[in-house]
């Protein structure tokens, strides 16, 4: 989120040099959702007269749809839309912001738009369970998951992508609570058979922070291995780009991240990296991860 179809068509030439990019451009919201810039002193803040990145506020169904269309029209591959308020917010983390026409609306546009997914910022329960209904790809955050929304995400076919660095990293202003419920969210998600890939939460948590979520995940019950897999196949699988990466298997390319070490060990990770390769070709090696 973020990028625009620049970045994108910039790594596919060769311009720039980088890792492949799904990208959902804006996160959609409603009026007064995160995604709305607005501060009683100011009004609106959000103002973005670059074209390449759309404004993603809307409301009702009609509007929820024109929003899907306009990141569609921009190159969004996803669609990324916000269920609740931020962490930071309070309260506002567990309201409700979309209606389940809206909610159904934006999945109904995104796959008419050649099967396009989406992907649900949803801190509490009751919003997680809403965009499963309604068939979104995958729930980001889930801090305060409940059985029944993670019951209704395994029966949906839908995704977890916790982020624990989130409330997992050490802050000066920790949300009461968050930690353990993050890491009870994700135990209750694996009882119930949702499937989990990791993710990183960028730019609150930056890309550099994957290492830590890996630790993360294995604390909270996934195991290294399963820690491991969800950073890797599962995460493809999501992406549905599995058919030619996401496991080291003849006849898929190779995406490689090499380690020092030969047991499954989330520790340290980022000090035991030897060599990262994309596609094949070496793109950066660190010597001293092979001491």
């Amino acid at each position: 989120m973020g990028a625009d179809a620049g970045i994108r068509l910039a790594l596919e030439r060769g311009w720039i040099a980088g890792p492949d990019l799904r990208i959902s451009l804006r996160q959609l919201s409603t009026t007064g959702g995160i995604g709305d810039h607005w501060s009683p002193q100011l009004g609106s803040a959000g103002a973005w007269p670059d074209p390449s990145l759309p404004d993603p506020v809307f409301d009702g169904p009609d509007g929820a749809r024109a929003a899907v269309r306009r990141m569609v029209r921009a190159g969004a591959d996803w669609i990324k839309v916000a269920a609740t308020g931020s962490l930071s917010q309070g309260a506002r983390a567990h309201d409700v912001l979309l209606t389940a026409a809206e909610m159904e609306v934006i999945v109904d546009e995104a796959a008419r738009q050649g099967g396009r997914r989406v992907m649900v910022h949803a801190l509490g329960s009751r919003a997680a369970e809403l965009a499963a209904q309604s068939g979104a790809r995958s729930i980001e955050h889930g801090i305060w998951l409940n059985a029944q929304a993670v019951d209704t995400m395994a029966r949906s076919g839908t995704w977890f992508v916790p982020t624990l660095s989130v409330t997992q990293t050490p802050s000066d202003h920790p949300v009461p609570g968050a930690a353990e419920a993050h890491r009870r969210a994700v135990r209750l998600a694996l009882d119930a058979g949702v499937d989990i890939a990791m993710g990183t939460d960028s730019p609150v948590r930056p890309f550099s922070a994957a290492p830590r979520e890996l630790e993360y995940l294995d604390a909270a019950g996934l195991g290294a291995g399963r820690a491991f897999r969800a950073a890797t196949l599962d995460a493809a699988r999501l992406l549905r780009v599995d058919a030619d990466r996401g496991e080291v298997v003849a006849g898929k390319r190779d995406d490689l991240i090499v380690l020092r070490g030969r047991h499954v060990d989330t520790k340290h990770l980022a000090t035991r990296v030897v060599s990262v390769w994309h596609n094949g070709r070496r793109v950066e090696s660190n010597p001293e991860g092979s001491r």
